[in-house]
């Protein structure tokens, strides 16, 4: 298991599973994300980056984002705000190296998931939360929007309209509700999220871990393209991925009549 110290948070990697995990450990603060908060947990997916990048192939094979103890986390740390206005950069460097990381990103929901906290879980590829767990834009009531993208990608999830509604109201839903709007994965009683979580992430592990971000890589770019550029998009990730070693273990495993072993290369 390989792990690195940070000040906010937890970060891992289990070498054999290829299952990486991102704690954010701000429990007395109910997770609150601090400027340094969000600095690091972009530090951790640009370190899991890292890796890949020095194994000249894949070593992640999928993320685990949560929070520590109850909550997965309340928002901004409001006590901060003003102090670096000026540095937009710092959060948005956030969501872009969750979005812009190959391996598919799961959030772990318990608790409160506020504000930024949302935004932040938006930012993931999926969504688990207890049935229990409460989610909500309470920016509203400081006079405040969404000020990081969320918005913007709820929009894409459940239109304009209930988006304002939501942003506007501070309304808050529960996981339970949350999936039957369209905002999660997957919602479940908070004494099997554990379970439910890790036997997904395997199971993501356990595919060839190329196809895997090519699916996440054309998925994302076709949010904000057309069919015609979506599709040019998806050819090319489709080619790239026939002159892979996987491709040509695949083909191999079907004529052995074997499991394949996938190299992420």
């Amino acid at each position: 298991m390989s792990r690195s110290e940070f000040q906010d948070i937890e970060w891992s990697l289990d070498d054999e599973t290829g299952i990486g995990r991102v704690m954010i450990n701000r429990p007395e603060r109910l997770n609150a994300l601090s400027w340094r908060t969000r600095r690091e947990i972009a530090e951790a997916f640009e370190r899991f980056q890292r890796l890949d990048d020095e194994a000249q192939g894949v070593v992640v094979k999928a993320v685990i984002l949560e929070g520590s103890e109850e909550h997965f986390s309340a928002g901004a740390n409001t006590n901060e705000f003003g102090e670096d206005a000026n540095h937009p950069l710092v959060p948005v460097r956030m969501y872009d190296a969750i979005e812009q990381y190959g391996a598919p990103v799961i959030a772990k929901i318990s608790g409160y998931c506020l504000g930024g906290g949302l935004e932040l879980a938006l930012a993931c590829d999926f969504i688990f939360a207890a049935t229990d767990s409460e989610f909500g834009f309470p920016e509203i009531e400081h006079g405040l929007c969404p000020g990081a993208g969320g918005t913007v990608r709820l929009v894409k999830k459940i239109g304009a309209t209930r988006t304002k509604q939501l942003g506007m109201t501070g309304e808050r839903l529960s996981g339970r509700e949350a999936k039957e709007e369209g905002i999660i994965y997957r919602a479940c009683p908070s004494e099997t999220l554990d379970d439910t979580v890790d036997e997904f992430a395997t199971e993501l592990a356990d595919r060839p871990p190329l196809g895997v971000r090519g699916v996440k890589h054309t998925a994302n770019f076709a949010k904000d393209a057309d069919i015609e550029e979506g599709t040019k998009y998806e050819w090319a990730q489709f080619y790239a991925l026939m002159a892979t070693r996987d491709y040509a273990e695949a083909r191999s495993a079907r004529r052995e009549e074997r499991p394949p072993d996938w190299e992420g290369r």
